[in-house]
């Protein structure tokens, strides 16, 4: 609750979709279902409760406009809200509306409900009809959030590392294509198969690490360059631009990455003739 809140919920145009959003969901609601206790609404007509309705949801409307303007001039010229300080703001906000329901609905019709009773009813309902969309919009703007540092990411053709050089970045998806992880081209080590899991091997800060990924190695062979990364057994596929020594012993082949804390990786006999004629030729 300490942490602050993410800048999407205050950009000028997502409080723009989020106010029109609530405003056409609320009036939808409101005539549909006629919350707020049904026998209010007997003494008026449709038309006249669709009128009524429309009244409250435009003061609503103009409540929470207010609301979301002070919070975009103080997150512009202070700082952005933490997650406590906007929760607390939304319950100010449905208080708000509460009051101007329970005064549009009391006085005229002269209820014979005490003004909380009322007041809390409204509060309630209020609650119930705004925070659908106030949670619907905060999702949405989420995921445009998260597609447009994916996007950034993937607009990049070549990586620059510390050091200056320039690398192809290669962006890895999992079975549902969603993007997981991008690693430049010349830090990719190895990748091995483990159950419904794939797991890639790499350098970062010259040091290897690794990350699990939920696809199969054949799905990612595919989306590799075939003169690079080579696949040398059923569970591993190899870069072998970073092996140094092809071994030969008495229970197979082996590759070894120059690299410190690498498990040698094993070559099977459908891959081996593959790799030394490699070998051979000087890759």
């Amino acid at each position: 609750m300490n942490k602050k809140i993410p800048a999407y919920l205050t950009e000028k145009g997502n409080i723009v979709k989020m106010l029109l959003f609530t405003a056409i969901f609320s009036m939808v609601f409101i005539n549909i279902y006629k919350p707020f206790g049904s026998e209010y609404w007997k003494k008026v007509t449709q038309t006249e409760f669709f009128l009524l309705s429309a009244v409250v949801v435009i003061a609503g409307i103009g409540i929470l406009a207010l609301s979301r303007w002070i919070m975009y001039k103080h997150t512009r010229e202070k700082s952005t809200l933490f997650y406590w300080q906007y929760f607390t703001w939304i319950i100010a906000e449905i208080a708000a509306i509460a009051l101007i329901y329970t005064f549009l609905i009391k006085f005229p019709f002269k209820l014979s409900q005490d003004f909380m009773t009322l007041f809390s009813s409204a509060f309630l309902y209020t609650a119930l009809i705004i925070l659908f969309p106030y949670l619907t919009t905060w999702l949405y703007f989420a995921l445009q959030d998260a597609e447009k540092v994916i996007e950034a990411m993937t607009k990049d053709e070549n990586f620059v590392d510390l050091n200056g050089n320039k690398d192809h970045l290669i962006h890895f998806k999992d079975e549902k294509e969603t993007f997981r992880l991008s690693v430049a081209q010349r830090n990719l080590l190895y990748f091995e198969s483990n159950d419904n899991y794939l797991e890639i091997n790499y350098l970062i800060k010259s040091k290897p690490s690794r990350f699990l990924l939920r696809n199969s190695l054949k799905n990612i062979e595919e989306t590799l360059d075939p003169r690079m990364f080579v696949r040398c057994h059923r569970s591993y596929i190899v870069n072998i631009s970073n092996v140094k020594v092809l071994r030969k012993d008495k229970d197979g082949i082996y590759l070894e990455l120059d690299i410190e804390g690498i498990a040698d990786i094993p070559v099977s006999k459908t891959h081996s003739e593959k790799f030394l004629q490699l070998f051979s030729n000087g890759i």
